[in-house]
């Protein structure tokens, strides 16, 4: 009987475990202006779109990366998908870059309706709000991350 209860609790726990890692849970979303012809965008390009190592849109246009605040819950999930860093070692990254005189970091709001209103009215702006956040009022789109 233990031997049964055993195998079943081992025959459980393997296919939940696999259950897990294929129900990846993202809780954001990366956002566009809806004017933008991007759909989708390798998650490695992302990632130098916000570190400043790539800066041009496919189309030759600048960048405009917008990041939540350092203290939100998003951006901690963001940085560590996104550039496998936590949101410190990002700051510690811009630290360098500024002190260097290579760069500063991009805009950081407080807020994702102020993230929303900003790549609303610019056509090149790029950043991420919570995944339940509706974009119905604003001029935005989701894009699709691949890894």
């Amino acid at each position: 009987m233990k031997a049964a209860i055993h195998l079943s609790l081992s025959v459980f726990l393997l296919f939940s475990g696999g259950l897990l890692k294929a129900q990846k849970v993202v809780s954001y979303k990366v956002i566009v202006n809806s004017s933008n012809s991007l759909s989708s965008m390798k998650k490695g390009d992302l990632s130098k779109f916000f570190l400043k190592k790539k800066q041009k849109w496919p189309d030759g246009k600048d960048v405009l990366c917008v990041d939540l605040a350092v203290d939100s819950s998003i951006r901690k999930k963001f940085s560590k998908e996104i550039h496998g860093r936590t949101v410190s070692a990002i700051k510690a990254y811009w630290q360098k870059q500024i002190f260097s005189g290579r760069g500063v970091p991009h805009l950081e709001l407080d807020s994702e309706s102020k993230i929303l209103k900003h790549i609303h009215d610019n056509p090149t702006a790029i950043g991420y709000v919570a995944a339940p956040t509706s974009l119905s009022k604003f001029k935005v789109k989701v894009i699709n991350i691949e890894e």
